[in-house]
């Protein structure tokens, strides 16, 4: 098949004039508006996140919402770059061939209206951000869409071509509040727009007393439903977020999701055919370790130790998992660069999920090993970037104590500690922070807790992730 012939079969929209309902996810991610307020500016859009968090369906609604708004289907082309039927050696001229003589009838120079392109997972387009940033220079009237599944190949090989050009989105796995819409919660989006503007704010500029007030207006709605609230919590943090995984009924499907569709895709293609990797066995294992030990300091020197391969080498493959946004490294919190340099590196999996179905836990082995905090951990960092995706997020440790999150926004530091408990304590190290770093507020997350003493505000975990 040419690529015309294929292009024409997989925009089906051309034909029958909407996108077909199959391919609409039934939640509208929280990220969806802000990239619709994007597609009316002239800057390129790039949407980055894990492989299988739904980066394909956000497109595909954006489509849909586009014609719905009165754009000609005809106008709008999506093609995915990692499609083994598309010759991307004349992808680009084929387009422009197929808009010019079949979808407009007129030179693309000639077009008065925007022409849409939507590139799923570009890092598999070799030398992309070249031929996009020459189109775009030329005032070509392509409004491009990008998604892209490594953070790394976007940072560096667009970093300089697309400078000031182009507008970042992160797409995670779900929220909270985006789980409980999948299972028919309509009340906690209601309060995800209630208290997402809060936190936002908070972070940003420390409005303490309108975040305190939301907070308690939401807490006491959440707590007319009883146990409710508690039971969907916890069942998203051991499902966790990926919306594919979520849908699946069969048993033996879901055991062998996340190997199949996540980890074998990502490790032994995704990753290797964008860096160099020699040892994909040992990628695997370092992989697999990070997961299964999420929310645990990493000793590299130990860890090449353990698996026989050089301190060098394990280092250049945590990069390479971290580019895959499947695990989140984070280095300990230091006044200097140079001091953050020197401490070991915190790691956690992307999504709760992840961590409990990698390793095909039950919820009983989840009670038995004490790891509810940990996956109430995992979910409070996503929730961190989904807040303010270009925070800077680390960790503190000093001798014994330690704080599990330390946000760096606008000037401003905030630590917060994970103590997914009923009866909590303001504990030593968020005290020892305080008196190092000045710090004008912290923040305590609780199971059930909603209260300030002195500075420190104890929200329950149902409270921060809504």
């Amino acid at each position: 098949m040419s690529n015309a012939e294929v292009l024409i079969q997989i925009n089906h929209w051309w034909a029958r004039g909407d996108v077909r309902p199959e391919l609409l996810e039934k939640v509208e991610r929280a990220v969806f508006p802000h990239i619709l307020e994007a597609l009316g500016e002239r800057q390129i859009v790039l949407i980055q996140g894990p492989r299988r968090t739904g980066k394909t369906s956000l497109m595909f609604q954006l489509i849909h919402h586009l014609i719905r708004s009165g754009v000609d289907p005809r106008r709008i082309l999506y093609a995915s770059m990692d499609d083994p039927l598309l010759d991307k050696s004349s992808l680009f001229q084929d387009i422009i061939d197929l808009f010019e003589t079949t979808l407009l009838g007129q030179p693309l120079l000639e077009s008065s209206e925007k022409l849409y392109l939507f590139l799923d997972e570009i890092a598999h387009f070799e030398g992309w951000e070249l031929m996009v940033k020459r189109f775009y220079d030329q005032r070509y009237p392509f409004k491009f869409i990008l998604s892209s599944s490594s953070s790394a190949f976007l940072e560096s090989r667009s970093k300089e071509s697309l400078v000031g050009r182009a507008i970042v989105f992160h797409l995670l796995p779900f929220s909270f509040s985006e789980y409980a819409q999948l299972k028919g919660k309509e009340r906690i989006r209601k309060w995800r727009e209630i208290l997402e503007p809060l936190w936002t704010r908070f972070f940003l500029e420390g409005d303490a007393d309108r975040l305190i007030k939301g907070l308690r207006e939401v807490d006491r709605e959440q707590r007319l439903m009883g146990r409710e609230i508690e039971l969907i919590l916890r069942e998203y943090l051991y499902e966790g977020g990926f919306p594919e995984f979520l849908q699946l009924r069969s048993p033996l499907l879901r055991s062998r999701y996340f190997w199949e569709n996540v980890v074998e895709r990502v490790l032994y293609h995704d990753i290797p055919e964008i860096f160099r990797v020699e040892d994909r066995e040992l990628l695997q294992r370092i992989f697999i370790y990070c997961v299964s030990h999420s929310g645990s300091i990493v000793n590299i020197v130990e860890l090449g130790r353990d698996f026989g391969a050089p301190r060098q080498t394990i280092s250049n493959y945590l990069n390479y998992l971290k580019s895959s946004l499947l695990i989140r490294p984070l280095v300990r919190y230091a006044r200097t660069a140079a001091g953050r340099l020197r401490g070991f590196k915190k790691v956690y999996a992307c999504d709760s999920g992840l961590m409990v179905h990698l390793q095909r836990l039950t919820r009983e082995q989840v009670e038995s090993r004490g790891l509810w905090g940990v996956l109430a951990e995992i979910a409070v960092l996503a929730q961190l970037q989904r807040y303010h995706p270009h925070a800077h997020i680390y960790y503190y440790r000093e001798r014994d104590r330690e704080v599990d999150f330390v946000i760096e926004l606008n000037g401003r530091l905030i630590p917060l500690e994970v103590k997914y408990r009923r009866e909590v304590e303001i504990p030593n190290g968020l005290r020892l922070f305080k008196r190092r770093f000045k710090t004008e507020f912290e923040i305590l997350i609780t199971k059930d807790q909603l209260l300030t003493s002195g500075t420190v505000l104890f929200v329950p975990l149902r409270l921060f992730l809504c």
